[in-house]
């Protein structure tokens, strides 16, 4: 059992969701974590709607449900990378989660995950689709990770492309505070997550473990990863450009037509459909899961 724990929140225009997000912390501190000390830290990076105002209207009900609070702002943006790592250093607890504000945690104990001794759980997430955004991709890459890890084929598929799911991360949180760790990540700006897995799975070898147990709801059409109208769409897709360069995902590194490793992966594809019940009786386990997993998205 762990005495200590963090929730970093990370925003930017959540203005419409930061409440949501702030209230399911509450939910999960007052049910599962009362014998636990638990901090908050909101790094916001430089919204330009009411974010920080509805955060701050909102500490002033919940403020003393914690054992400290941090509110860090900037004056510019200065992007993702920028922002996690502001709240990673203003964090005292060895134990820690970080979620983007308009994401939000389900009644689940999160606490239950931790301590987390190098290893890396990757768990479902429940889609929150908005807009044109669509669960479909989600449901697959969450089945081919499950397929490839259990053939012993997780670092080949991460090699392809980045198959996994940030929100639903679990992870040893000494891996996000250690220098080499920082120094790989830093080269970027509005990403994070695919370098993180290419030097915690495929670099560093982390082992993986599936649960197939939702803790996230995660909400699709509005971050600029998967909102297509974003005034930052631009910069972000030159930069997720840059990083399939710089490790040399196979997806990206030949004409589609000529690429043998597109062939390859079908042929996984293929595998993963006729292999894949047992997978699909876990998540057919939850509940909640059923529709996004397992039935056809609605």
């Amino acid at each position: 059992m762990i005495n200590e724990f963090t929730f970093i929140v990370l925003t930017f225009n959540h203005g419409n969701y930061v409440s949501q997000h702030l209230n399911s912390i509450v939910n999960i501190v007052q049910k599962y974590g009362k014998q636990i000390s638990v901090d908050l830290i909101v790094s916001d990076d430089c919204s330009i709607d009411n974010t920080i105002s509805v955060v701050d209207k909102w500490l002033e009900q919940n403020r003393s449900k914690f054992n400290s609070v941090k509110v860090l702002t900037e004056t510019t943006n200065k992007g993702m990378v920028n922002s996690l790592f502001k709240a990673l250093t203003e964090t005292e607890t060895e134990h820690y989660k970080f979620l983007s504000g308009d994401d939000y945690y389900m009644d689940k104990n999160i606490f239950e995950l931790f301590p987390i001794k190098g290893a890396l759980y990757i768990t479902p997430v429940v889609p929150i689709c908005e807009g044109s955004a669509n669960p479909k991709g989600l449901i697959h890459y969450f089945r081919m990770l499950s397929y490839a890890n259990s053939r012993g084929k997780l670092i080949w598929l991460m090699k392809y492309d980045n198959f996994i799911q940030a929100p639903g991360v679990f992870c040893d949180c000494s891996i996000y505070k250690s220098t080499e760790y920082r120094d790989e990540i830093s080269r970027y700006r509005n990403i994070e997550d695919i370098p993180s897995w290419q030097y915690i799975i495929v670099k560093k070898s982390i082992p993986v473990v599936f649960k197939y147990e939702p803790y996230i709801c995660y909400r699709m059409g509005n971050g600029i990863s998967t909102n297509k109208a974003s005034v930052k769409r631009i910069p972000f897709n030159d930069e997720l450009k840059r990083i399939r360069k710089d490790y040399s995902l196979r997806k990206y590194k030949y004409p589609k037509y000529v690429n043998i490793f597109r062939y390859q992966f079908k042929l996984m594809e293929l595998c993963e459909k006729k292999n894949h019940k047992q997978i699909d009786d876990l998540l057919n386990a939850e509940e909640t899961l059923k529709k996004y997993y397992v039935e056809k998205p609605q």
